[in-house]
Formats: C-alpha cells, structure tokens, sequence
C-alpha cells in the first residue's frame, strides 16, 4: 500500500509550525544570558526593596497588590505615580514567593513573557502575511537590542507582559469569521492589567476587524 502523500496545505501548516518552533528556540538561545544577570536600576527599590512584595502570601497581600499603585511599596518617597498595574505586581510578587530575591527566578519569567509575546507576534502576523513574514517580523522583534530593557530589566516586565496579552487580544479578532469579541475583551482586560497604554486596543481591535473584509461584527452584522 503506498504511503499518503501530505497535501500542500498540511506541507504548508508543517512548515509554519517548524517556523514558529525555530523562531522561540533561537529566542530562548538569544536572550539565556539575562538570566546570569542580577538585578539593575530601577528594579532595586520596586523588586527588592518593596514592602509589599515582601509580604507573605494571603488574601490581604493579595488585595493590597490589586488596590495599590505601582510604586505604593517602592521607598522612593515621590508619592504616587499613577500607574495602576497589579498584573505587574503580582507576577513580581509570585516571583518573590518563589525564588525569594534570587535575580534567576525573576529573570526568568521575563523571559517566558518575551517568548509569549513572540509566540503571539508571529501567530498574530501569520494570519495576516504568511508564515514566512511573521518569521521575519518575529525575528526583528525578538532579537533587536531594543528589547534588552524589556527582557533584561525585571522592572521592565510590564511591556513584554502587555505585548503578549495585547497580540493575543488582536488574534482574537482575526482567527475566526465571526471574531471571538469575548475572548478579545478579555484579554484586552488583562493587559491593561499589566500596563496602561493599551487602552487603545479595541479601537485597534475595531480597525482590524473592518480592514479584514468583512462587515463590522460588533455592531451583530456579520
């Protein structure tokens, strides 16, 4: 019996998955060495010196990281910043929990943040272009030395951390015909979580829905 030969959409789904997985491996090779480093600038007084991660785990721990701005812990004495970003406070505080002040630990879930959103990058860029462009751009974003701050620097999370969620929030709205709104809010919701600057995203979102031929679903038309 003669094997089954792969039709040219399976040879072509192998091929955008084979991308994808070379792509996160060369990040990962790219970026190991942050996790020698220690910790710099502005991650001492809001990793290492903050008062509200240095509190045990509980519910009260836990309410205060939701309810405090983001420099409420930090002894910077400027008063408030106005930054709201308890997803950021939490990952910090998860990492504190675990790993104590060892830099290795918190390094490393910044990596994992920055391999998330590469991830999301080319899965997003792929239905839009090609696997063969979202390689491209993948690669530009996950290796320019521009990303050292975001990757490197623990206090810098909060950007690798929205750019995941954010992307993923956008794929939502392409991926199927009608976009899935839902689970778009909803992770809209959680980056905003993380950083405030994507507030604008459902009007992204928004754009990107009528760019992509076909009727305004939101509005129930599609």
């Amino acid at each position: 019996m003669r094997a089954a030969v792969p039709g040219e959409g399976e040879v072509e789904a192998r091929r955008r998955r084979l991308a994808g997985l070379l792509l996160l491996a060369v990040t990962l090779l790219a970026w190991l060495p942050a996790l020698r480093g220690g910790f710099v600038w502005d991650d001492v007084p809001l990793v290492v010196r903050d008062r509200l991660l240095a509190a045990p785990p509980s519910w009260a721990a836990l309410r205060d990281l939701f309810t405090a701005d983001l420099w409420d812990g930090a002894p910077v004495g400027e008063g408030v910043s106005g930054y709201y970003r308890p997803l950021m406070l939490l990952s910090l505080a998860l990492d504190r929990w675990l790993w104590g002040l060892s830099p290795a630990g918190h390094h490393a879930q910044d990596l994992a943040w920055h391999l998330l959103a590469t991830a999301a990058l080319y899965r997003f860029a792929a239905r839009l272009a090609g696997w063969r462009a979202a390689a491209l751009a993948g690669a530009i974003f996950a290796l320019h030395p521009v990303q050292t701050e975001a990757v490197a620097w623990v206090a810098a999370r909060n950007d690798p951390m929205a750019m995941a969620l954010g992307l993923l929030a956008l794929d939502a709205v392409v991926a199927r015909d009608p976009p899935r709104w839902g689970r778009a809010l909803a992770w809209t919701f959680l980056a905003g979580l993380a950083k405030e600057s994507v507030l604008l995203l459902p009007l992204l979102a928004a754009v990107l829905d009528l760019g992509w031929g076909r009727r305004p679903s939101w509005r129930g038309v599609g």
